[in-house]
């Protein structure tokens, strides 16, 4: 990472890696300089396909991963790519092993079409992608250290119960990030995401493709936390 100052009280962090480049934007008390370490990732999808984002709005939902996979340096010993889409049930796109290119991840996007339905079956679309995308046969690296990050993207309320499997992929070691519009539940995805802070939602779904540039910062270089107490009957007592 170099580190330049370019405005008064703005630091402009400018991070490098191969094939990739990008400023994010901090308040600023000195400058330093640190070299960065390359950005090693298994990144899940999941693509509401219902009727909530529909045919018409469903290539902005494209662009915007197309947009997030092309700040990436997409190889196996890198971030790999998986993609699952639902409504009513699940349906596995690619797994994070399918494609060790970036071109190839893009071309597949791009040939994505949603697959339609007005059940919005959330919570089951989340525990189908921690029991069969992050797993070590489909491609996932979890067992060697690497960070898991599932990235949900929806426009309509779940019908289904989120909150448990949203807490499941947590205490797994999955950072959930959240990305809406529509009609979805802004405060109830708040809950979702592993940290409120990893909650976007947009007015129209013609903003996703620009939140690339905001994920991006959190998806690869910011380190976050979460803590659990666990309790036990006596303690509640």
């Amino acid at each position: 990472m170099s580190t330049v100052f370019i405005q008064p009280n703005i630091l402009y962090n400018y991070y490098t890696d191969t094939n990739f480049s990008h400023l994010c934007f901090s308040s600023v008390v000195e400058i330093t300089t640190v070299q960065t370490q390359k950005v090693v990732r298994d990144i899940v999808f999941l693509v509401d396909g219902s009727t909530y984002i529909g045919s018409s709005d469903f290539p902005h939902v494209r662009d915007f991963m197309i947009n997030v996979v092309n700040l990436l340096d997409v190889r196996p010993d890198r971030v790999q790519i998986g993609l699952l889409q639902f409504a009513e049930v699940p349906k596995i796109e690619f797994y994070l092993n399918s494609y060790g290119t970036r071109q190839d991840v893009v071309n597949r996007i791009t040939q994505l079409r949603p697959t339609g339905g007005s059940l919005l079956n959330t919570g089951a679309a989340m525990q189908y992608a921690l029991t069969n995308m992050f797993q070590t046969s489909t491609g996932s690296r979890r067992r060697q250290g690497v960070q898991q990050v599932l990235v949900l993207i929806t426009g309509g309320p779940a019908q289904d119960q989120i909150r448990t499997v949203a807490d499941k992929l947590a205490l797994a070691g999955v950072l959930t990030f959240t990305v809406s519009s529509g009609q979805a539940d802004e405060a109830v995805l708040r809950t979702v995401a592993f940290v409120p802070d990893l909650a976007y939602h947009e007015g129209r779904f013609s903003n996703l493709p620009a939140l690339a540039d905001q994920i991006i910062c959190w998806l690869c270089f910011r380190k976050v936390s979460k803590i659990y107490f666990l309790l036990s009957v006596s303690d509640l007592l």
